[in-house]
């Protein structure tokens, strides 16, 4: 089962707005501007996108900020977890 339908299960109420070909960069769920929205782990999708499109970590950084990261999906926009050590 993907992670997409494991959170349409948990949560069939909820809106979600899901990335295609991220499924697998899903950590699960966060609170956004009152709504509960999909959270996307920022390593696992430039990890795919490595594995998949044969971009290199810098290509798939700045595709996914052009693309993606700041993207407004409407009030049901995914979040973003960056680990940063600090």
């Amino acid at each position: 089962m993907s992670n997409e339908s494991k959170l349409r299960e948990l949560y069939p109420d909820v809106e979600f707005v899901f990335l295609r070909g991220f499924d697998d960069a899903i950590m699960g769920t966060a609170i956004s501007t009152g709504n509960t929205v999909v959270c996307y782990s920022v390593k696992k999708m430039v990890d795919s996108l490595i594995e998949s499109h044969k971009m290199t970590a810098d290509e798939a950084h700045e595709w996914l900020d052009y693309n993606t990261l700041y993207a407004y999906f409407g009030p049901h926009s995914p979040v973003y977890f960056e680990e940063t050590m600090i």
